[in-house]
């Protein structure tokens, strides 16, 4: 799968509308990290949304709102990043959104 970075400055304004034009769809999201590994959040369960919220102490809050199931929301250190890509099956499309450290190579 191809990805995208999506620059920290954009983050808002891409999460506002990835969430308008995905709702419902399958979507998976994943944080890489030569510290804390390959870890999905969210795996292909129906997409309601995403928002960013920074904070005072240089942390954005990212919230997933899954349409079945409770909001997941983590805290994310400044220096990651998000990249953006989609992948096609015959019976479905997938958005992912990669999470990981700057400089640092996903897994």
């Amino acid at each position: 799968m191809q990805t995208q970075e999506v620059p920290h400055y954009e983050w808002t304004r891409f999460f506002d509308e990835f969430s308008r034009r995905h709702q419902a769809w399958l979507v998976t999201v994943e944080m890489t990290g030569q510290s804390i590994g390959h870890q999905v959040q969210v795996r292909d369960l129906p997409f309601e949304g995403i928002t960013v919220e920074p904070n005072e102490i240089g942390e954005d809050e990212i919230t997933i709102t899954p349409a079945d199931g409770p909001k997941r929301t983590s805290l994310i250190p400044s220096g990651y990043r998000i990249e953006s890509g989609s992948s096609r099956t015959m019976r479905q499309r997938t958005r992912r959104l990669r999470l990981n450290r700057s400089g640092e190579r996903a897994c």
